[in-house]
């Protein structure tokens, strides 16, 4: 079997995922209220979110006003999340790995009425490659894969 079929699939599941964090900033800026995107590594999938839910926390009490969830697996087998090979943190200032690939307070990027959000990644991974899904404070974000000994 060939490597650049799963390879392309796991591409396409984290280009989703950007895609997602994108659309989440951009609905926080339309509605002028905070919007996010809540991973759920347990069960290798993540949600976009409209609201924190009653306790007024994304990401917590499992009571989020979800949007849509989209498990990893129908992007292909093999795909969850997790580093892979990579030796490096994908984070600015780099130190440990998330024991549970997403760096996120509480599992979630959240975006405020103006685009800025908390900084993390999440990262991906199938039997041959990893890739890394981040957000500077900023609103800044960043898609990577892992090869050569670096994030590229």
């Amino acid at each position: 079997a060939t490597v650049w079929l799963p390879n392309y699939y796991l591409r396409n599941a984290a280009m989703d995922i950007f895609s997602n964090i994108q659309y989440a900033k951009t609905e926080a800026v339309r509605l002028d209220s905070p919007y996010a995107v809540v991973f759920d590594p347990g069960n290798d999938s993540f949600s976009l979110v409209s609201g924190p839910g009653a306790n007024g926390i994304f990401g917590t009490g499992n009571d989020d006003d979800v949007v849509r969830t989209i498990n990893l697996s129908s992007f292909g087998k093999n795909i969850v999340f997790g580093k892979g090979n990579a030796t490096v943190n994908f984070d600015d200032g780099g130190g440990a790995f998330p024991a549970d690939s997403v760096s996120y307070a509480n599992n979630a990027v959240v975006f405020d009425s103006r685009g800025m959000c908390n900084s993390g990644s999440v990262y991906l991974q199938n039997p041959n490659r990893a890739y890394a899904v981040g957000t500077l404070m900023s609103g800044v974000l960043r898609i990577s894969s892992w090869g050569s000994g670096a994030w590229q």
